[in-house]
């Protein structure tokens, strides 16, 4: 009972998780205890005495800032190593921009120290920890994941005019090619100008760059059927050629009366 004994009481506080600047300043604090003990005094003779579940409220009105780490401290428990490890294999998927945005991202965090530059001691505490909060808030909206690249797939006409643009994402295959251009007749009957994707690419084919795929022009004779009364008209440009075919009659449709049934 004569041993000497020492209480502490903590005090958590949570904070308001700031995302604006990333710190709490609170000018007061209140808080309750309760304990149980015995104590003694002098009193003509040593007095005992006890008290249980003592209650209290204790305040102070110093100056306190609480600076948010918590969402710093998510990304390098949760997301950091995982992330890096992605971006780092596969890093000819990402836009060269992006990508050097966040390694020079990744660095700033590594290279990161909560304590640097804040001290109780400090001539200005309020504006070290903004200066702290300030620099949390800048590495926590600077990592950002590094896009992954797109490329642009252009077709054209044998004219160089533009038939469609598409884009497409890395890894992924071109796909359908729109319609070529419809053919056109020649100045020689008969003949006309008929237009075709080339072979280099396909819809299967994976893209690596921006790609502009022109369409292939060629020569092509025309076909159609001529009959005994009309030319022969061609089945892709539609232009009439030829001459007409004596022995390749026309249908001949003949009624039957019926009138009389």
């Amino acid at each position: 009972m004569t041993d000497k004994k020492t209480w502490r009481n903590y005090i958590t506080y949570t904070g308001t998780g700031n995302t604006d600047t990333y710190y709490d300043s609170i000018s007061s604090i209140s808080y309750d205890y309760q304990a149980d003990y015995t104590w003694s005094w002098w009193n003509f003779g040593t007095k005992w005495s006890s008290e249980s579940d003592h209650t209290k409220t204790l305040s102070s009105n110093n100056s306190l800032y609480v600076i948010n780490y918590a969402p710093l401290k998510s990304i390098i428990d949760n997301k950091l190593k995982s992330d890096f490890s992605t971006v780092s294999a596969n890093e000819d998927s990402y836009t060269e921009e992006s990508l050097a945005n966040y390694y020079n991202a990744v660095a700033n965090i590594l290279k990161f120290d909560l304590m640097y530059g804040v001290s109780a001691y400090s001539s200005d505490v309020q504006n070290a920890v903004a200066k702290k909060g300030a620099e949390i808030k800048n590495l926590v909206d600077s990592y950002v994941l590094p896009e992954k690249k797109v490329f642009t797939i252009t077709f054209t006409g044998y004219g160089n005019n533009v038939i469609q643009t598409k884009k497409v994402n890395y890894g992924d295959a071109i796909g359908a090619f729109p319609q070529n251009t419809t053919a056109e007749p020649t100045m020689l009957e008969g003949k006309h100008y008929e237009y075709t994707w080339p072979t280099t690419y396909t819809a299967e084919t994976v893209p690596t760059t921006n790609l502009t795929i022109k369409e292939n022009e060629a020569v092509a004779s025309c076909t159609g059927t001529a009959t005994c009364t009309a030319r022969a008209v061609c089945e892709k440009c539609k232009q009439t050629f030829g001459a007409i075919d004596p022995d390749n009659h026309d249908p001949i449709y003949t009624f039957k009366d019926y009138t009389n049934h």
